[in-house]
């Protein structure tokens, strides 16, 4: 078994040989502040010919944390098809012939799109090598909020000549690459795309890969994940979790597997809450028992503090009171009958009831008789009692 030496590198490049005297190096480029010092930036027009627009990036402190790039690409109008890409490469470029041959390369970047509409820009690892730019493209980003893009084993032939006439090399009597990342946004052929859009780019991280031999060559830290190697590149495959149950989250933690039901409690005892196929059920279906509950509850809070130090007028308590009791009386009358036209007369009043108490607290709380928080919270309570009502079984 090979064992690698994962190298960070800012300004300079290690190399480490396994047993055999192969170079064996893992290493990795990142930048988490973006100083424009480490950075050269390429412009390109496509197609050569015409002038597709401008990419610019500017510093910006509010990043994912720390500074951030602020990558901005105008592209104006065009006939025909046109593209224009900004590449950002590093300061410091990776030697084949120094520090091993490439197996696939893994890319990771935050991106949140800040204006300009659209998907924001394409976005992926860039590499220069012999004058020709190369591009894999990750995807886009038209997420408000940070997000993290990433790909991992890209090899050389997943790459898309970009710029000159080189074929991509990473085999150990390859010229020096430079590495990097990339910003694009399209005019196509049938119009729209034209216009300004800006896009921050954070926790830039580029990591080259030796190839590899056997499995072991790949092993990582990372528990929950299975490595392999095909054909020369590792390979890092999630572990496989998903129960096949729609209704639990899966998820592994240090290499164990663990299924979590979801939780579809909605709070409100007069639904019966599951989850089926994927999605929360609150069915409506209450008890009688249940409601009178409600209703003893309510009034519980009517005699003492209504809402924590907010005691009622007195006028408005009793007015309430009566209301919540009148309808907890017809409610146990509904319980207690028999006949179904008698049943349905009953739920309908002490629905009315129930309605003419929310109507006195909405006169109140215009009047200043009662705190807008308090009024809020005992409306809902009020809500919720009417909404179990109406659950309660059809006779």
């Amino acid at each position: 078994m090979r064992h690698c030496l994962l190298v960070s590198l800012t300004l300079l490049a290690l190399v480490a040989l396994a047993p055999g005297g192969a170079a064996c190096v893992e290493t990795s480029f990142s930048d988490g502040e973006f100083d424009g010092a480490d950075w050269t930036l390429v412009e390109i027009d496509s197609p050569p010919s015409f002038d597709a627009g401008t990419a610019s990036g500017t510093l910006v402190s509010d990043g994912n944390p720390g500074n951030a790039l602020r990558v901005e690409l105008t592209i104006l109008p065009a006939p025909a098809f046109s593209q224009i890409t900004g590449v950002w490469l590093w300061g410091v470029p990776y030697d084949p012939m120094a520090s091993g041959a490439i197996g696939s390369i893994d890319y990771a970047e935050d991106a949140r799109f800040v204006s300009g509409g659209g998907n924001g820009h394409a976005t992926g690892p860039a590499l220069r090598q012999n004058d020709s730019v190369f591009i894999y493209r990750v995807g886009f980003t038209p997420e408000d909020d940070w997000t993290a893009k990433q790909a991992t084993g890209i090899v050389a032939s997943a790459f898309t000549r970009l710029r000159g006439a080189a074929t991509l090399d990473f085999s150990a009597s390859a010229a020096p690459i430079e590495v990097g990342f990339y910003r694009a946004n399209s005019h196509p052929s049938s119009g729209g795309g034209m216009g300004t859009r800006q896009v921050d780019i954070d926790n830039w991280r580029l990591t080259l890969r030796p190839p590899c031999a056997v499995d072991g060559d790949c092993a990582d830290t990372d528990a929950c994940t299975t490595d392999t190697c095909v054909e020369g590149v590792c390979q890092r495959a999630p572990l496989a979790c998903d129960d096949g149950d729609a209704c639990t989250t899966d998820a592994c933690t240090d290499g164990v597997c663990a299924s979590v039901p979801i939780s579809c409690d909605d709070a409100n005892a007069c639904t019966v809450d599951s989850c089926q196929a994927g999605e929360c059920v609150n069915a409506l279906t209450v008890e009688y028992s249940v409601v009178t509950a409600k209703a003893e509850e309510l009034l519980a809070r009517l005699r003492g503090s209504a809402c924590a130090d907010e005691p009622l007028v007195k006028k408005l308590r009793n007015k309430l009171q009566r209301k919540v009791r009148k309808a907890r009386v017809r409610l146990a009358r509904a319980d207690a009958a028999t006949r179904a036209a008698l049943i349905g007369r009953l739920v309908g009043r002490a629905d009315a009831l129930l309605a003419g108490a929310e109507r006195i607290l909405a006169a109140a709380a215009g009047r200043g008789l009662i705190g807008d928080a308090c009024a809020a919270e005992l409306a809902g309570i009020l809500a919720e009692l009417r909404l179990c009502v109406s659950g309660l079984p059809s006779p």
